[in-house]
C-alpha cells in the first residue's frame, strides 16, 4: 500500500501540474478571476494570457475581430525581453478589444491602481437655494468597503437634513468616474424601484435593479439606509465633457425615470462596464467587458451623451425648468 502511495501522489502531482501549465488560464479566470501560475510566466506567456482574456471578455473583441490580431501581436511581443517592454504592445492591444476605456494598469497587493491615494477622496456635498436641492457628486476611486458606505452616507444623511425641496439637481460636471455602487448608492433616493440598467457583455446581459433601497446585480448587493424618496421631484443632472464612465452609468440611470432633464454638454463617452482582471504580481487589466443598455432600450458605448438641453449655463437653466419657467 505504502508502495503504491509513494507512486500515487508523485502521479498526481505531475499531473495536476500539467494541467496548471497547460490551462491554468482558464481555471483561473472561471474561479478566482485571474490566471494561475506554478512559477512566473515568460514575458511571451504573460502577453499571451492578457491577449487572451482581452480576446475572451473584450466588449468589442468580437466585432473587430480581435482573434485575428492576435497573431500579430504575439508576433511582436516575442522579442520582448520583459513585462514593461511588451506593455505598449499590449496596451495598443486593449483598446482593440476593449475600447479607449480599457488599459493595462499596475496595481498593488488589493488590487488597488497604483496611482490611486486615499488622502485624495472626496464626498458628496448638497447645497440648498430657494428650495432646490444641489447634490455634487465627485469623482471616487476606492473600492475600499468603509469608504464607499462613507460616500453613499455622506449623501443621505446631508439631504436627510434638508426640508423637502420642490427639485433636485445633481451636478455630474467634472465627475470622470470611479466606483459605481458608490455612486448609485449616493442617489437612491432619487432612483424608482426596478431595472435601472443592463450590462451587456458578449455572452451575457445582466440587469441591474433596485428594490427597497438594495442595489444588486450578480452576486452584488448593496443596502442603503434611506427612508426618503425624490423620485416623484423634477430631477435635473448636469453634465460636462469630463462626465465619465460611472458617472455617465448613473445618467442613464435616471435618464429612464419621467421628471428628469439632463443640461450641460455632452459627456467624455466612457459608456462601458469595466473590469479588473489581474495577470501577474502588480499588473491587471483594467477591461470594458459591457455596453449599457438604459430602461428605453437604448444601447451605449464610447460615444458621448447630448444632454436635453445643451447650454452654457446649466445651473440657471436647471432651476428655470425646475420652477417652470423654461428656458
Amino acid at each position: 500500500m505504502k508502495r503504491k502511495l509513494l507512486f500515487i501522489i508523485p502521479l498526481l502531482l505531475f499531473l495536476c501540474g500539467l494541467i496548471i501549465a497547460l490551462y491554468g488560464t482558464q481555471i483561473g479566470l472561471s474561479t478566482i478571476n485571474k490566471p494561475i501560475y506554478l512559477y512566473k510566466p515568460s514575458t511571451k506567456r504573460f502577453a499571451k494570457d492578457a491577449l487572451y482574456i482581452m480576446g475572451t471578455y473584450g466588449v468589442y473583441a468580437k466585432e473587430n475581430h480581435f482573434d485575428q490580431m492576435i497573431p500579430g501581436f504575439i508576433e511582436e511581443i516575442d522579442n520582448k525581453a520583459t513585462y514593461d517592454d511588451a506593455l505598449p504592445l499590449l496596451n495598443q492591444a486593449i483598446k482593440k478589444a476593449g475600447g479607449n476605456h480599457s488599459s493595462v494598469i499596475e496595481v498593488d497587493e488589493n488590487y488597488t491602481a497604483s496611482t490611486f491615494n486615499a488622502s485624495l477622496l472626496t464626498f458628496p456635498r448638497v447645497i440648498e437655494d430657494d428650495g432646490i436641492a444641489t447634490i455634487i457628486l465627485p469623482p471616487f476611486l476606492s473600492g475600499d468597503e468603509a469608504d464607499v458606505q462613507q460616500y453613499i452616507d455622506t449623501s443621505i444623511q446631508a439631504l436627510t437634513k434638508l426640508a423637502r425641496p420642490k427639485g433636485v439637481i445633481i451636478d455630474l460636471r467634472r465627475n470622470t468616474g470611479g466606483n459605481m455602487l458608490a455612486m448609485l448608492g449616493a442617489c437612491v433616493p432619487f432612483l424608482k424601484d426596478g431595472k435601472l440598467f443592463d450590462f451587456v457583455a458578449q455572452d451575457k446581459t445582466t440587469p441591474v435593479r433596485l428594490n427597497k433601497n438594495q442595489l444588486a446585480y450578480e452576486n452584488i448587493n448593496l443596502t442603503v439606509q434611506n427612508t426618503m424618496t425624490f423620485t416623484d421631484l423634477p430631477i435635473a443632472i448636469l453634465t460636462d465633457n469630463q462626465t465619465a464612465s460611472s458617472a455617465e452609468v448613473l445618467l442613464i440611470a435616471l435618464k429612464g425615470q419621467e421628471d428628469v432633464q439632463s443640461f450641460g454638454e455632452e459627456t467624455a463617452g466612457y459608456a462601458t462596464g469595466v473590469t479588473l482582471v489581474p495577470l501577474y504580481e502588480k499588473y491587471a487589466l483594467s477591461l470594458a467587458v459591457a455596453k449599457i443598455r438604459g430602461i428605453d432600450d437604448t444601447l451605449y458605448e464610447e460615444k458621448p451623451i447630448r444632454p436635453d438641453i445643451v447650454t452654457s449655463n446649466p445651473e440657471e437653466d436647471a432651476k428655470k425648468w425646475i420652477t417652470g419657467t423654461h428656458p
